[in-house]
């Protein structure tokens, strides 16, 4: 997955998300956002097993995909980015985010493993 995005875009998209990650759990995938990428949008869906908030936002998506990250450090990083453009690429099992000068290295879940609710 490969996309390039605003960083204030994406910084609302996750915060609105993040609000359905479970803060304390036995399963980590439920404290994580998927990231879907396809057709110029990336989608952002988090749930904690009783809801899910699910956002969509414009980007260039330069390769279609999905990953799942951990939600709130994932927030973290993205929040001190919202004036800048950025590029989220899974090029390596722990690479996820970069911008020129800044970049995110944390391991990540496989979307398979992401719970579906029936709506989405």
């Amino acid at each position: 997955m490969k996309v390039i995005c605003e960083g204030i875009d994406l910084s609302e998209a996750v915060f609105k998300v993040i609000k359905a990650c479970a803060s304390r759990t036995t399963v980590p995938v439920m404290e994580c956002i998927k990231i879907s990428a396809k057709n110029d949008t990336v989608t952002l869906t988090a749930t904690d097993g009783e809801i899910a908030i699910q956002k969509s936002i414009k980007a260039e998506v330069c390769e279609e995909g999905d990953i799942c990250v951990p939600g709130r450090f994932f927030g973290d990083f993205i929040k001190k980015l919202e004036g800048v453009q950025i590029t989220l690429a899974s090029e390596t099992p722990s690479s996820i985010s970069s911008t020129p000068t800044a970049r995110l290295l944390c391991k990540y879940f496989p979307p398979t493993i992401f719970l579906k609710s029936t709506w989405m």
